[in-house]
């Protein structure tokens, strides 16, 4: 929508079976800008605009076969991915490091989804986001386990186009979590290229609707400015270069003053040079900044939509063993939040003071409820004690209180 926006005319988001058709419609010019997966060198006329987000390798199989490892699923079929697209090029290279051969008969040319409607497949290797609502949907139904990747490091030395990347505990589900446990695995990159003969105003364009104008907001997992510019696993388009390294022009600023024949000129122009420079820093350090808040705040709206969560949970939950974890759930949000979230601004801003608050009357409520809990299991003992002692045919002495005096007397 930003980029929409900034071009002044509509664009459109074509459907495709992944990579190798995303590169043939740069080429016959049916589209601008596609989106890869990295693994193979690109074609002489396309260039890489930017790195965008991991695309991690997720093995699921269904729960009931416990399957530990990759190497467990020979002799059963396996969702690999449509041919040609980057997520079955991927599944080939995982699963060829456990014996597989490429074109192994335990594969099948499906999308992963299939696995909720076809029985006769047990398992799939994915590439994608995390948070691929496909994904999310499938593996919230409990029926999948996700399957580690212990020899990850291996991977990568073998296929340098991957990385080490670990799937945090309840990734795809809270309650219960899902995964139980954090899992190892690798990740290709998400990379935004278009044809070399793109034009600046294209490319910049679509850098600032990433970088400037709420990519963060619409991709969470967008890799930051401050490590795109350092990556260089493909050949950049110049224009993307440029905006990457706005300085870069500044290295002709000493050829122009030594050319400069009077000393007053000389100082004038060293002094608007140190100017311009300063000001360019002072612009890339506010967009940081700025970028910083922006995604700050994108972290304190989760924390408080995850304590508005917990706090409906806790509706009618009176059992201590119940109460318990989430008691220790709000608090590790609020130490989580307190710990990241340390940006001034954002913290004297009402909506910190409402997750603050939430967080505390939360924990006020939960701890009322254990003490409420707690006391109600006394009272139960006392009156099972008193009923056991009158069957047995004894007598309280006589210096015993009833239950309900010491009960309205603190003092007894």
């Amino acid at each position: 929508a930003h980029f929409d926006q900034r071009k002044g005319h509509r664009g459109t988001v074509i459907p495709t079976d992944g990579t190798t058709e995303n590169l043939e419609r740069l080429k016959n010019r049916s589209a601008e800008l596609a989106i890869i997966q990295t693994g193979g060198p690109l074609p002489k006329d396309v260039a890489a605009l930017a790195p965008l987000y991991p695309d991690v390798v997720v093995v699921v199989a269904r729960k009931e076969l416990r399957i530990s490892s990759p190497a467990d699923l020979r002799g059963r079929p396996i969702a690999v991915g449509l041919p040609g697209s980057g997520m079955r090029r991927v599944a080939v290279e995982i699963l060829g490091q456990y014996g597989f051969a490429a074109d192994a008969s335990e594969f099948r040319s499906s999308y992963f989804t299939e696995l909720l409607s076809d029985p006769g497949l047990q398992a799939a290797v994915i590439t994608t986001g995390v948070l691929n609502a496909d994904l999310q949907g499938m593996l919230s139904t409990g029926s999948f386990q996700v399957v580690p990747l212990r020899e990850a490091e291996a991977l990568c030395l073998r296929h340098p186009h991957l990385q080490p990347y670990t799937i945090p505990r309840g990734m795809f589900r809270a309650n219960p979590p899902l995964p139980a446990e954090r899992v190892e695995t690798v990740a290709a990159t998400a990379v935004l290229v278009a044809r070399k003969d793109a034009g600046a105003e294209l490319v910049t364009g679509a850098l600032k609707a990433l970088y400037e104008e709420g990519g963060l907001v619409e991709i969470p997992l967008l890799i930051p400015l401050s490590e795109a510019r350092l990556w260089t696993q493909l050949p950049i388009h110049p224009a993307a270069r440029s905006y990457f390294e706005p300085l870069k022009g500044f290295d002709s600023l000493a050829s122009v003053v030594q050319s400069l024949d009077s000393g007053k000129e000389l100082l004038v122009a060293i002094f608007a040079g140190c100017y311009l420079i300063w000001e360019r820093l002072r612009r890339i350090r506010d967009r940081a900044v700025g970028q910083e808040l922006s995604a700050a705040k994108e972290r304190l709206d989760r924390y408080l939509n995850a304590t508005v969560q917990i706090e409906r949970a806790q509706m009618g939950v009176w059992e201590r063993e119940r109460l318990i974890p989430f008691l220790e759930e709000v608090t590790r949000i609020k130490l989580e939040a307190l710990e990241s979230l340390t940006q001034e601004e954002l913290r004297g801003g009402t909506q910190f003071l409402i997750f603050i608050t939430q967080c505390a009357s939360l924990i006020q409520k939960m701890q009322l409820k254990l003490e409420i809990g707690a006391v109600s299991r006394c009272e139960e003992a006392e009156l099972a004690r008193l009923a056991q002692a009158y069957l047995a045919g004894s007598e309280e002495p006589a210096t015993e209180k009833p239950l309900e005096s010491r009960r309205l007397n603190p003092a007894a």
